[in-house]
């Protein structure tokens, strides 16, 4: 009789503890929009021409590397804007500009000298993760400016178009 009380309360017991949480099957993501990504874009155009640029191709993803807007000048080559569609892959895909993730390679440190195997990135200046505080939530991929440093430039600011998109700082 004792036994059938003493498990008749533990069974009531285990009823009544709270279950441990399920995990959910669905992953929040934060992405950017497509038309904030074409603002992003244009904008990144309209700063290559102030370089001197007139052949630009800027291609900004979403934060799995898949392309959300490409624009090019009209006169811009296959080169250019396939150029720019893989530095916003790769810099989207390591989550690094391809101005840091150059400079690993070069020094040849522990394994990052065998990331040129991959065929679809591209390491030249030029591509940067567009972060929204610390959640990457796309890349920008510029290619055609005079120089490296200046396609570097260009996307490095499409951080700061997001943050004026957002209403921030000089709205």
């Amino acid at each position: 009789m004792k036994l059938s009380v003493i498990l008749l309360a533990l069974f009531a017991f285990c009823a009544l503890a709270p279950a441990a949480p399920v995990p959910s099957p669905i992953i929040p993501v934060k992405t950017l929009t497509m038309q904030a990504a074409l603002q992003i874009a244009q904008e990144a155009v309209k700063q290559s021409h102030a370089n001197g640029a007139t052949n630009v191709g800027v291609c900004v993803v979403d934060y799995a590397g898949r392309v959300l807007v490409l624009l090019r000048d009209d006169n811009a080559t296959e080169h250019t804007v396939l150029g720019a569609e893989q530095k916003a892959w790769t810099a989207a895909n390591y989550k690094d500009s391809t101005k840091n993730l150059f400079e690993r390679i070069q020094k040849g440190a522990g394994d990052d000298s065998q990331l040129i195997f991959n065929q679809k990135s591209l390491f030249l200046w030029g591509g940067v993760p567009i972060k929204d505080g610390n959640d990457m939530v796309g890349a920008i991929g510029v290619c055609g400016n005079p120089s490296g440093v200046q396609d570097d430039a260009v996307a490095s600011n499409a951080n700061k178009t997001l943050t004026l998109l957002k209403g921030g700082p000089g709205n």
